[in-house]
């Protein structure tokens, strides 16, 4: 099992922007209900943004990212669980991010002061394959106790042939004054079909605001090694 690598203080130095990130990542998307959707989020989008809806199905990705190691190419390792709902802005698509946990102190401070990303402490594990399976489970689990998200993955996804690919998106955020905050990135890398993805997600604590979407991703992309430009 991996220990958690909370940094707690509130002293840490942020690094500034742009982040340069080298990471893993499991990206799982979701078909949700629109009406759905707005009940999960229970947060306010953005002014001027709304939420993109195709025959009242809206688009929902839920990723686990592996940030590391740290270095030149990568400016924190931490790990992160986020999801992401597609957005317009007048006619710009947008990603818009209303819950996302890490396990960095640092991360965490960076990324609500850079770009008003509402990140939260949580611990992460990672379990081991056993003789008999060829599956890897990642747990993310929230900072008092509750589980929020299981994915089970193949463990040998490094050794099948990906593809590269290149990426330009931009997030939009709010602060708590209502300042909208837009953020481009860049991602380059190589992307594969995770063919044995088995996803759980658990419904949050309700004093909390905002749950998981209970809907179970329909496709599951490995992108590994990625190249992230933030900010």
């Amino acid at each position: 099992m991996m220990s958690p690598t909370h940094e707690l203080s509130s002293k840490a130095t942020i690094p500034p922007s742009p982040w340069r990130l080298k990471a893993k990542m499991w990206l799982g998307l979701s078909w949700v209900r629109t009406s759905d959707l707005d009940r999960h989020l229970r947060v306010d989008l953005p002014s001027g943004a709304k939420l993109v809806s195709i025959f009242g199905w809206s688009l929902c990705g839920s990723a686990f990212v592996d940030y590391g190691p740290q270095g030149e190419e990568c400016i924190l390792a931490y790990h992160e669980l986020l999801q992401a709902v597609l957005v317009l802005r007048g006619f710009r698509p947008r990603i818009f991010i209303p819950r996302i946990w890490v396990d960095s102190e640092t991360s965490r401070l960076g990324g609500i002061a850079h770009w008003a990303i509402p990140k939260e402490l949580a611990s992460f594990s990672r379990g081991s394959p056993s003789q008999c399976s060829t599956t890897t489970e990642f747990l993310a689990e929230a900072s008092l106790g509750w589980p929020l998200a299981r994915l089970r993955i193949a463990s040998e996804l490094e050794s099948s042939p990906g593809i590269p690919f290149w990426s330009h998106m931009t997030l939009i955020q709010k602060r708590e004054s209502g300042e909208v905050v837009e953020t481009a990135s860049t991602m380059s890398g190589s992307i594969r079909l995770s063919r044995q993805a088995g996803w759980r997600f658990f419904a949050e604590d309700p004093a909390k605001k905002g749950t998981l979407p209970l809907s179970k991703p329909w496709i599951t992309l490995y992108l590994a090694p990625t190249r992230i430009k933030f900010g």
